[in-house]
């Protein structure tokens, strides 16, 4: 038999393994977040340098 002080404990245990399952994914999205908006960052300074070469090479 479980007695009624049993529940709450599940669930809380049950809360605590979502959390610890939840954690890495956000920091993995977190991650790949940051990671693209570094990337776009990247090209459109690419871009840009790319446009002045072009810009530059014409004249």
């Amino acid at each position: 038999m479980h007695s009624a002080g049993q529940a709450p404990r599940e669930s809380v245990s049950l809360l605590t393994q979502c959390k610890q399952i939840l954690a890495p994914i956000q920091a993995l999205l977190y991650n790949l977040a940051t990671f693209f908006s570094f990337y776009k960052v990247t090209i459109v300074a690419d871009e840009i340098q790319n446009a002045k070469n072009s810009y530059f090479s014409e004249k």
